[in-house]
């Protein structure tokens, strides 16, 4: 009876022909100072108590004046006019701001609100 071993079957070498090439934009949309200062206050961190519950962060009530159709690769949302949403931070640059609308947050024109 034969004792060796087969060795293990080593990956093929990875062909970078199917990873997508860095580019400066994408790179903007994943840490725009709006989104990232967001995703801090917001942080998924759950107490081991169930009595420690973390609040998540108020801004002032708004509604909606348009229609606005967000562009989720953008972090854009989508709304109604007439919508109730909280505004968490105004006056971004280029003229957005990060809302939250039924607990999703993202952004929208800020002269779709008031």
């Amino acid at each position: 009876m034969d004792n060796h071993k087969t060795p293990a079957a080593t990956p093929p070498p990875m062909n970078n022909t199917f990873l997508r090439p860095q580019s400066e934009f994408d790179a903007g949309l994943n840490t725009s100072t709006a989104w990232t200062e967001h995703l801090e206050r917001t942080s998924t961190y759950q107490s081991v108590s169930d009595d420690e519950k973390e609040e998540p962060p108020k801004g002032r009530p708004a509604r909606a004046l348009y229609d606005f159709e967000g562009r989720a690769d953008f972090r854009e949302l989508t709304m109604k006019a007439g919508d109730d949403i909280e505004v968490l931070k105004e006056h971004l640059p280029d003229g957005w701001s990060l809302v939250s609308i039924g607990g999703e947050a993202g952004l929208i024109p800020t002269s779709y609100y008031t």
